[in-house]
């Protein structure tokens, strides 16, 4: 099985291209991916994913990478001049340690697949200062993004991967790319998420933002 909660996590490496960002431990192991447009997973997919990929990373080693991530922190913190402004970004990716969220055993491929799995989850504190004043000072966490999620994303997914916060100066704003996936399995989905220079905020899904807004980032 694809270690695909980190795969997912591809978007990041398209918003970090060419920028620098402090980190206390990397989070992730970002993979290259296509960039086309995909069929959304299906859980059969999943289940059917097991045997192809049998051959690739154990669900050991999958579920030791997942655990261990409970105790990174991963940390942005980046200046950008634009115009006579100096921006000011702040980004803390972390677990929450809550253990809230049940996975049913039916999504497992490996392992004790007799009994469901109980995981923590993940959120981005994102911060972003114009000059003195603070325009954005949110938690950022799964739900954010429910308007553009499938159900089972909505129930079992979890956020993965600090945003990175790539700016454009011509889009005059800071993109954010995270992946919000089942961990442990192949289902998920990256989505994004834009904060203009004056605070203002938009968020979109894979598609939208390949098709219309990759170009330009």
């Amino acid at each position: 099985m694809r270690n695909f909660f980190w795969g997912l996590c591809l978007v990041l490496l398209r918003a970090g291209c060419g920028e620098k960002h402090v980190s206390t431990d990397s989070q992730s192991r970002r993979l290259k991916d296509s960039v086309k447009p995909r069929k959304q997973p299906t859980q059969q997919d999943a289940i059917a994913d097991t045997t192809e990929n049998n051959d690739s990373e154990s669900f050991e080693e999958v579920l030791a990478d997942f655990l261990a991530s409970y105790n990174k922190i991963e940390k942005t913190d980046k200046q950008v001049i634009s115009g006579s402004d100096t921006l000011h970004l702040h980004e803390t990716y972390y677990c929450l340690h809550d253990s809230s969220l049940i996975i049913p055993k039916r999504y497992l491929w490996g392992g004790d697949t007799t009994k469901d799995f109980t995981a923590n989850t993940f959120v981005s504190k994102i911060i972003l200062l114009k000059n003195k004043d603070t325009l954005f000072n949110k938690i950022i966490t799964k739900s954010y993004f429910n308007a553009i999620l499938d159900e089972q994303q909505k129930k079992y997914a979890v956020l993965f991967g600090g945003g990175s916060g790539k700016y454009n100066e011509a889009k005059g704003g800071f993109m954010f790319g995270f992946s919000v996936s089942i961990p442990l399995t192949d289902l998920g989905t990256a989505v994004h998420l834009v904060i203009d220079k004056n605070g203002k905020e938009k968020i979109m899904d894979d598609f939208t933002f390949i098709n219309k807004y990759h170009e330009e980032w």
